[in-house]
């Protein structure tokens, strides 16, 4: 069998070669897809017996290879596609399989409820995914992750047309639930307190190991100490929190800044073992699951991991997926992100 490494390279080598081919031939491959296979694209629904005013739109995201942050971009490319047709959008993570819904929660639990407010309901209209089902006219989206030729990413940081669209969509649409700034509430006073921090986001475990093709070049932990060592003192800083699922930059952050890291309590994933399929969620399977902590749990612990970044003095990001997001929701009094270029392009 081929292990992942293997086949990130085979792919990486074969992107390089076919770069501009790609580019033309993705968006022909969708709309192909999309014409011969009916239950992935657009319909609209015929039986609805609710009246509405508003044409409701039901996004829909099957996805059982991106993480939480890789779910939210997706719904935020189908907002921003509902946005422009002046319809209603509704989130359902409920009955297409995820990998934050184990296999006999499909169709019961709606993860995006588990984390923000219905933007349907941000724009004060009372509507549940259930309703929304049953309204006259409703339009169930494409299951694809991405619309319109248009995806928040991390990417968009270099784009400023479409950061500033994002930007204004997520400002009009997304808010995070009563349970969880309540926590988060909690979580800011016994973590950070009253001091001035500096957040720090890295992602390590199988985007380094992989170097995806086309994604943002990651930091070294080595230069990422570097940076924040030289950042504390220019931005008059007390303490480091450090968000990351990698165990081994936990272990290097603490033996650098012992006295003044601030590490959230989760659980991190240990890249030095053997593992055959290295994706993190092979990883995370192999060395935190466990039958006291499962998928929800590790949902659970990322965003509140991520939205403590938010609530830091300052802020050094690298740029990943969830990147974006905590640009749209802080207030920093310094921010810096990392632009090394592009795996495959720029490496």
């Amino acid at each position: 069998m081929i292990s992942y490494k293997k086949k990130q390279k085979i792919r990486t080598v074969l992107k390089r070669q076919m770069h501009g081919l790609d580019t033309l031939l993705k968006p022909l491959y969708h709309k192909f897809i999309m014409a011969f296979n009916s239950a992935e694209r657009e319909q609209i629904l015929k039986f609805g017996k609710i009246k509405t005013k508003n044409t409701i739109y039901i996004i829909r995201i099957n996805n059982m290879s991106g993480g939480l942050f890789s779910l939210f971009n997706s719904v935020m490319s189908h907002i921003n596609y509902c946005d422009k047709h002046g319809w209603v959008p509704v989130v359902d993570l409920k009955n297409y399989p995820n990998n934050y819904l184990r296999e006999e929660e499909v169709g019961k639990i709606n993860i995006w409820d588990l984390y923000f407010i219905q933007p349907a309901n941000v724009l004060n209209l009372n509507i549940t995914l259930d309703n929304a089902y049953h309204c006259e006219g409703a339009i169930l989206s494409c299951s694809r992750p991405t619309i319109d030729g248009s995806n928040l990413n991390a990417n968009t940081l270099s784009n400023m047309d479409e950061f500033k669209k994002y930007k204004y969509i997520f400002q009009k649409y997304i808010r995070l639930n009563h349970e969880i700034l309540k926590k988060l509430e909690k979580y800011v006073a016994d973590y950070l307190g009253n001091d001035r921090v500096i957040g720090v986001s890295l992602r390590g475990t199988d985007y380094i190991s992989s170097r995806p093709y086309a994604h943002p070049i990651q930091p070294t932990v080595d230069e990422a100490v570097s940076l924040t060592r030289e950042k504390l003192y220019e931005w008059k800083c007390d303490k480091i929190y450090l968000a990351t699922e990698d165990a081994s930059y936990v272990e290097r952050f603490k033996k650098e800044f012992s006295d003044k890291i601030i590490i959230f309590n989760r659980r991190y994933i240990k890249t030095d073992l053997n593992i055959q399929n290295e994706t993190v969620f092979d990883q995370l399977k192999a060395t935190v699951l466990s039958d006291n902590y499962n998928e929800r749990d590790v949902g659970f612990d990322y965003i509140y991991s991520t939205l403590l970044i938010t609530k830091c003095t300052s802020a050094l990001l690298s740029r990943t997926g969830v990147t974006p997001f905590l640009i749209f929701s802080g207030t920093y009094e310094n921010l810096f992100v990392w632009d090394k270029g592009l795996y495959g392009i720029n490496d």
